[in-house]
């Protein structure tokens, strides 16, 4: 082998060498940035798929057999989208501590925004009623309003001192940021006292305030201070001295 053969080589390997290393540069760096992108569109009000609920407003009577019912309003927006379904899990079972509570769901209904009932389906998984709305071929898009009601037994914890509405308003499973939320209890009638009232979103960050609330006669109105993010869920607390004793 010539010496200029040998130097022909050698500067091969290292133009080679040179290559890869440019290139696991260049991969990391598309790796980071795509998890970087993905986690500011994640938690960010824009959703990845252009799908976005406006707004969800919730409405919840309080009866004085401990029986609430509940009207629920989702302004959603699929985008440019076109989908055959519209999904809403409501949670039955919530935990506080090492204690588990369930709820019985019952009367479930969906109309539009004119009041016209809707076709949906509905069963129950390990820890939510699973709603899914539509069917046959019609198709979803753009912004739609879906009115969902329902009665729910069993919400209320029954403690020494107090009576407590545990109320958790979205449950955890919302895949897309929701802009806005707000949620009005009706309280009964001839109350003793003014309920002691408690707000907080969470997620696997941790709890935070990001809510606020205010009282008039019989009417508790809790609303979000910022949008929610997907996974996040605001739960709600209403404690009455010995309400139901």
């Amino acid at each position: 082998m010539t010496r200029v053969f040998k130097v022909f080589i050698f500067l091969l390997l290292i133009g080679l060498v040179s290559s890869i290393k440019a290139l696991e540069i260049k991969i990391t760096e598309s790796v980071n940035y795509s998890i970087t992108t993905i986690q500011e569109r994640y938690y960010s009000v824009t959703s990845p798929n252009d799908k976005i609920a406006k707004s969800f407003k919730a409405k919840i009577w309080v009866f004085p057999s401990s029986e609430i019912k509940v009207e629920e309003e989702i302004d959603y927006d699929f985008g440019k989208n076109y989908e055959h379904f519209f999904y809403r899990y409501i949670p039955y079972v919530f935990r506080i501590g090492l204690d588990e509570y369930e709820m019985d769901i019952s009367e479930l209904e969906v109309v539009d925004k004119n009041g016209n009932k809707q076709h949906f389906y509905s069963e129950k998984s390990d820890e939510t009623v699973d709603i899914r709305i539509g069917g046959g071929e019609k198709l979803f898009t753009g912004r739609q309003k879906y009115i969902i009601r329902y009665r729910a037994k069993g919400s209320f914890r029954y403690l020494d001192d107090k009576d407590q509405l545990y109320w958790s308003i979205l449950g955890e499973d919302w895949t897309v940021p929701i802009e806005k939320v707000e949620a009005t209890f009706i309280l009964p009638d001839n109350l003793p006292s003014q309920p002691e009232l408690e707000c907080f979103t969470s997620s696997y960050q941790g709890e935070n305030n990001n809510c606020s609330y205010s009282i008039d006669k019989r009417a508790v109105q809790f609303l979000s201070l910022k949008p929610i993010c997907p996974q996040e869920y605001f739960v709600i607390k209403l404690s009455f001295p010995r309400l139901f004793a």
